[in-house]
C-alpha cells in the first residue's frame, strides 16, 4: 500500500522474510497479548456457572388446507399440499412462553456468585464429571409487569418464615410455598437453601417481563430435522438441570395447550358464521323460487311449451339450416370456380409468360426486343429458341476456350503439340504441325546460331498462330451476336403467342363464372327472406332465456353457497383439530447427567492466539499503511538494483567495484547502517587504484582538523593523504557542502572519490548531496518505499543506472 497525501493505494511490495521480521519484531507483544487473551478467556469462561442442555424432540402435526387450499401450497410451496409447520416461531410466541415464565419464576432471582464454586464445577466439567448439585432459592407463579428491574431484601426468620425488606423497611411477610405480593411484584417461594442464613437479608431481583422473554428465547434453541421438516430438536440452556427439565416439557404441553385453545376460538367463529350466513341464504332462496314460479306459470299459458328449451327449437333450427345454406352461397361465390383443365392451361401460360423476362434480362443492353421474324405457333418458337439457347452456349464455350489457347502460348515452355486437340480448322493444324516439328527436333547437333534462328521460327510460328485465334475468337463473337438477336425475337414471338391463348381461355371462364353467379344471387336472396321472418318472431326469445337462466343460476348458487360454506367449515374445524392432535412430543426432556462441556483449555488457547493475532494484524496492516522495511529479499522481488550486506564484506565490496567501473565521484549514502567507507577505500587501493575518502558526516565530534574547517576559513590549509575527515559538527552541512571549493576538491586526480555520509535518505540534505555525486551506493537498514521514492528517482531519470543497494 502507497500512502499519497491522505490516501492509500494498494502498491506494497513485502515477502515471507519481510513476514518473518515483523513477527519476530513484534513477538515480545504478541507474547503479552497472548498471555493477556488467554487471562481474559479463562476468567470469562471459569468463573461463570455450569450450563446444562437439556434436549427433546416434538412432532408437530400438518394442518390439512382442503382442495382450494391444497391447490394454493401446490403453486406457492411446490408439490407440497399441506400447509407448513411454524412451531418455531409459535414456541418462542409469547402467549405460549409467558405462562411458563410465569409459573417458574423466571423473572424473580436471588444473586448466587460464588466464584470458587463456579470455577470448581467448570473444572469437573471439563474433564467430564458431574458439577455440584445447586442448593438454592427457587419461585413459582411470579408475576410482574413493570419496565424497570425491581430489588428487594429477603431476610428469613427461620426456616419457614420469611420478610421482605425495601432498604431495611419490611414491607411484606410470607412462608414457603404460599403467595405474596410486595409492591408491584407477585410470587410464591417454594424452595430455599438448606444452609440457610437467618436474619441475613438476600437480595432479590424482580426483571421486566421484556428482558427475561428475552433471555429465554436465547437459551431456547428450536430446529427442524432436515429429512422430516414437521419434527422438532428442541435444546434448552439452564444452570439448573432439574428446572431446565421441567420448564422444557411443560414448554411442549403449554404449545399443546395454545393450539387447542386455538382450534377452540376458530371453530366456534366458523359455525357461527356458518349459521349467520345460512339464514341469510334460506332469505334469499325463498324470493328466487316465488320468482321461478310465475315466470313458468306465463310460459304454458302464452306459447304452450313448458320451458323455453322447446320454443327455441322451433324457432331456431330452421333458421339455423337457412343460414348454413345461405353461407354455403357465400362461399360459392367467393370460390370462384372455373373449368379446372381451363384454369391450370391458363396457369401453366402464366407461369411460362413470367420465366420470359429471365431470358430479356441477359440481353438488355442490345435494345432489341423484337426481330422480323415469320409468325410461328407457339410449340414450333419453343423449339427453334432451344436449338438457338444450345448453339449460344457452344459459341461460349468456344470462346472461353480461345481465350485459355491463347494465355497458354504466351507462355515460353508451352507445348504447340497439344493444340491440335482443341483447333481443328486446317489453318490451326498447318501451323501447329510446323511449329511442334521445330519444337521436337534434336537441337544437341545445332550451333548457336542456328539454334536462335529455330527459336525466331517457332515464335515466329506461335505469333502467327495466336492472330489466328484472335481472328477465331473474333468470329465466335460475332456467332454470339447473331444467336443472341435471334433469341430475341423468339422471345418476343413466344410472348404475343401465350397473350392470344390466355384471352381466349380468360372469355371462357369469366362466361361461365357470369351464368353461376347470378343462379347463386336469387336463391340467396330467397333464403334472407324467410331468415328475417324468423328473425322478427322470435325477436323476444333471449330475454326469456335470460330470466330463466337467471332464476336458475340463482337457485344453484344459493345451493353451492351453502354446500361449499358447509364443507369449508367441516375441513377447517377438523384440520384444526388434527394439527392440534397429532403436535405432541415425540422424545420428552430427560435429566441431563453432565454439564456442557466449558472447553476451558481450548477456549483459553483460542483467547492467546487471538490477542496474539491481534497484535500482529495492528502491525501488519500498520506496515501496509506506512510501509515494510526493505529487506533483501523485498529489493530483490521490487527488482531494485541490490549488491549484497555489509556482514558479507568481500562478496558484497566485490559487486560494488564492478558497479563502478570508471566512475569517479561516488556517493555512499549510509543512512543508518554500520560504517564501511574506511574498509570500502582500503579494497579499492587494493585493486590498484588512488582512492580519495572525504567523509561529509557533520553529525559527530572529531578533535582533527579537517573539512569543516576548510571550508569555513579561506586561510586553512587541508592535510590528506587517502582520507579527509570532517573535522568536526554543524547543523549546516548542506549548505558547506554547496560552497565552490567543494567543488575544486572533486577536481583531485585520481581514480574514485568516495564521498561518505551519515543522513536519512528521504532527507533534504542526502537530495542535495547527490547534485556531486556521478553513482551512489546506499545503505537500507529499517527505510521504506516511500523513503527510497526521492533516490530512484534521482538514479532513473535519465533512463541510466546509478544507484546500488546494500543491507546493513
Amino acid at each position: 500500500m502507497r500512502r499519497l497525501g491522505n490516501f492509500c493505494t494498494l502498491n506494497e511490495v513485502f515477502t515471507l522474510s519481510d513476514l518473518r521480521r515483523l513477527i519476530r519484531k513484534q513477538s515480545p507483544k504478541m507474547v503479552k497479548a497472548a498471555l493477556l487473551g488467554s487471562a481474559i478467556a479463562f476468567v470469562l469462561i471459569a468463573f461463570r456457572a455450569p450450563v446444562y442442555e437439556i434436549e427433546a424432540t416434538f412432532k408437530e402435526g400438518v394442518e390439512q388446507n382442503g382442495a382450494e387450499g391444497a391447490m394454493k401450497d401446490f403453486f406457492l410451496n411446490g408439490l407440497r399440499a399441506t400447509q407448513q409447520p411454524q412451531a418455531i416461531a409459535l414456541m418462542k410466541s409469547n402467549q405460549v412462553i409467558k405462562p411458563i415464565i410465569e409459573k417458574y419464576g423466571l423473572q424473580a432471582g436471588v444473586s448466587k456468585t460464588n466464584l470458587f464454586r463456579n470455577l470448581s464445577d467448570q473444572m469437573l466439567s471439563e474433564f467430564d464429571q458431574l458439577p455440584s448439585e445447586q442448593d438454592w432459592f427457587v419461585f413459582e407463579n411470579v408475576c410482574y409487569d413493570g419496565d424497570h428491574a425491581i430489588r428487594y431484601g429477603l431476610q428469613f426468620l427461620d426456616s419457614e418464615r420469611f420478610e421482605v425488606l425495601e432498604g431495611s423497611t419490611k414491607i411484606a411477610e410470607g412462608k414457603i410455598g404460599e403467595p405474596i405480593q410486595c409492591g408491584a411484584a407477585f410470587f410464591v417461594c417454594s424452595k430455599s437453601p438448606s444452609r440457610i442464613q437467618l436474619r441475613k437479608p438476600y437480595p432479590l431481583t424482580f426483571s421486566p417481563w421484556i428482558k427475561t422473554a428475552k433471555k429465554f428465547r436465547k437459551n431456547l434453541k428450536i430446529l427442524s430435522q432436515k429429512l422430516n421438516k414437521t419434527i422438532y430438536d428442541l435444546k434448552f440452556r439452564s444452570e439448573n438441570r432439574y428446572l431446565g427439565t421441567s420448564i422444557l416439557n411443560n414448554l411442549m404441553e403449554e404449545y399443546r395447550r395454545y393450539l387447542k385453545r386455538d382450534h377452540d376460538q376458530t371453530a366456534a367463529a366458523q359455525i357461527a358464521y356458518l349459521e349467520q350466513k345460512q339464514e341469510e341464504l334460506l332469505k334469499k332462496m325463498e324470493v328466487v323460487f316465488d320468482e321461478h314460479s310465475d315466470y313458468l306459470k306465463t310460459l304454458v299459458k302464452d306459447n304452450g311449451c313448458i320451458n323455453l328449451e322447446d320454443e327455441i327449437r322451433n324457432y331456431l333450427e330452421p333458421y339455423q339450416q337457412m343460414r348454413a345454406r345461405t353461407l354455403a352461397i357465400d362461399l360459392e361465390l367467393e370460390r370462384d370456380e372455373v373449368d379446372p383443365a381451363a384454369l391450370a392451361r391458363c396457369q401453366d401460360l402464366e407461369r411460362q409468360k413470367g420465366l420470359l423476362p429471365r431470358h430479356f434480362g441477359e440481353l438488355a443492353s442490345l435494345d432489341i426486343l423484337e426481330l422480323p421474324l415469320e409468325e410461328s405457333d407457339l410449340e414450333s418458337s419453343r423449339k427453334l429458341y432451344s436449338e438457338y439457347v444450345c448453339r449460344m452456349d457452344q459459341s461460349k464455350a468456344m470462346k472461353r476456350m480461345l481465350q485459355t489457347l491463347k494465355k497458354e502460348l504466351r507462355k515460353e515452355d508451352c507445348d504447340l503439340g497439344s493444340f491440335a486437340t482443341h483447333l481443328k480448322d486446317a489453318a490451326s493444324q498447318r501451323l501447329i504441325e510446323k511449329a511442334s516439328k521445330m519444337q521436337l527436333e534434336d537441337k544437341k547437333y545445332y550451333t548457336v546460331l542456328e539454334l536462335e534462328r529455330r527459336s525466331e521460327e517457332i515464335a515466329l510460328q506461335k505469333k502467327l498462330l495466336l492472330e489466328h485465334i484472335e481472328h477465331l475468337g473474333v468470329i465466335e463473337e460475332l456467332n454470339i451476336e447473331a444467336i443472341r438477336d435471334k433469341m430475341s425475337a423468339l422471345q418476343g414471338t413466344i410472348h404475343r403467342c401465350i397473350n392470344r391463348e390466355l384471352a381466349v381461355l380468360q372469355g371462357q371462364i369469366q362466361a361461365a363464372e357470369t351464368e353461376r353467379k347470378q343462379a347463386l344471387f336469387d336463391e340467396k336472396k330467397l333464403l334472407q327472406k324467410k331468415m328475417e321472418e324468423l328473425r322478427l318472431l322470435a325477436a323476444d326469445l333471449p330475454e326469456r332465456w335470460k330470466l330463466e337462466h337467471w332464476l336458475d343460476l340463482k337457485t344453484d348458487l344459493g345451493k353451492k353457497i351453502m354446500t361449499v360454506m358447509t364443507e369449508l367449515v367441516e375441513s377447517k374445524t377438523i384440520g384444526h383439530h388434527l394439527h392440534h392432535v397429532e403436535s405432541k412430543p415425540l422424545d420428552p426432556a430427560i435429566l441431563p447427567i453432565q454439564a456442557k462441556k466449558p472447553y476451558l483449555l481450548a477456549l483459553t488457547f483460542l483467547g492467546g492466539f487471538c490477542g496474539a493475532l491481534a497484535v500482529f494484524c495492528s502491525g501488519l496492516f500498520s506496515c501496509l499503511l506506512n510501509g515494510f522495511p526493505l529487506s533483501a529479499s523485498s529489493l530483490v522481488a521490487m527488482r531494485y538494483p541490490y549488491s549484497g550486506a555489509i556482514q558479507s564484506d568481500l562478496e558484497t565490496f566485490r559487486r560494488l567495484a564492478l558497479f563502478l567501473g570508471r566512475t569517479k565521484i561516488i556517493g555512499l549514502l549510509g543512512g543508518q547502517g554500520p560504517d564501511y567507507s574506511y574498509a570500502f577505500a582500503e579494497y579499492l587501493k587494493k585493486m590498484g587504484r588512488k582512492t580519495l575518502l572525504i567523509r561529509c558526516d557533520f553529525s559527530q565530534k572529531s578533535d582533527a582538523p579537517g573539512l569543516l574547517q576548510w571550508l569555513k576559513d579561506d586561510n586553512v590549509k587541508l592535510l590528506y593523504i587517502d582520507v579527509i575527515h570532517s573535522g568536526g559538527t554543524t547543523p549546516y552541512a548542506m549548505e558547506l557542502l554547496q560552497m565552490p571549493r567543494f567543488k575544486e576538491l572533486l577536481q583531485e586526480p585520481c581514480d574514485h572519490i568516495l564521498l561518505w555520509q551519515r543522513a536519512p535518505l528521504d532527507a533534504a540534505e542526502t537530495l542535495a548531496f547527490l547534485d556531486y555525486c556521478e553513482k551512489a551506493i546506499a545503505t537500507i537498514s529499517q527505510e521504506t518505499r516511500e523513503q527510497l521514492t526521492p533516490l530512484m528517482d534521482w538514479a532513473y531519470h535519465e533512463g541510466n543506472d546509478r544507484i546500488t543497494l546494500i543491507g546493513a
